[in-house]
């Protein structure tokens, strides 16, 4: 109770990393995912989701997002292998 589930956290920080791919025209999706969950991420408080490109290479893009709490605290951390498609 009063914690986000971990499925929904997985879900905004595979969007942070797509959106990214998105906004860039990267025309790449997930290809894997792996999730590290910190601390707790609680219900009703805020957080910002940003996502970064760590490396591209001819294939694939590799990627990292995180989440964020108004005091700079990371709750959860995702490394993704976007794949490029277009």
């Amino acid at each position: 109770t009063g914690i986000v589930h971990g499925g929904i956290i997985a879900t905004v920080l595979d969007e942070a990393m797509g959106r990214l791919m998105y906004e860039l025209k990267k025309g790449a999706v997930t290809g894997a995912l792996k999730i590290r969950l910190n601390k707790p991420t609680l219900v009703g408080k805020a957080y910002t989701a940003i996502g970064e490109i760590v490396e591209e290479q001819e294939r694939k893009i590799l990627a990292k997002s995180k989440l964020v709490d108004s005091k700079g605290n990371v709750t959860a951390e995702a490394e993704g292998v976007m794949v490029k498609v277009a």
